[in-house]
């Protein structure tokens, strides 16, 4: 039977490294997170298009889609500030109002 690791920075830092090695896409998100306070649309662009290129292909095509998720991002912008340096496993979304949940998810 295959011995189980401890998890700790060391191991988190080695795996992450194999993820990097085995997946393509990682390193998109990288960049993303190098961009997102200056070009936010971009980012979220770079993203979507790297999680799921089959999709994005459909949406790419249809600038009414960019424009959509533009005013998006512009309208729920001061909400996803108020969540940017929560960690979204433990971020307490009750104390959020659910009309401003409700933007993020359905605009």
């Amino acid at each position: 039977s295959k011995r189980t690791e401890r998890l700790n920075i060391e191991t988190l830092r080695r795996g992450c490294k194999k993820y990097k090695e085995n997946e393509g896409r990682a390193s998109y998100y990288d960049i993303a997170q190098q961009i997102i306070d200056a070009y936010p649309l971009q980012a979220v662009l770079i993203i979507l298009a790297a999680w799921n290129r089959g999709r994005w292909r459909f949406i790419a095509n249809n600038s009414q889609n960019l424009i959509d998720l533009q005013n998006a991002l512009v309208e729920c912008g001061p909400l996803l500030k108020q969540l940017k340096n929560e960690d979204f496993k433990t971020v307490d979304f009750d104390s959020i109002c659910q009309k401003n949940l409700f933007c993020i998810f359905y605009n």
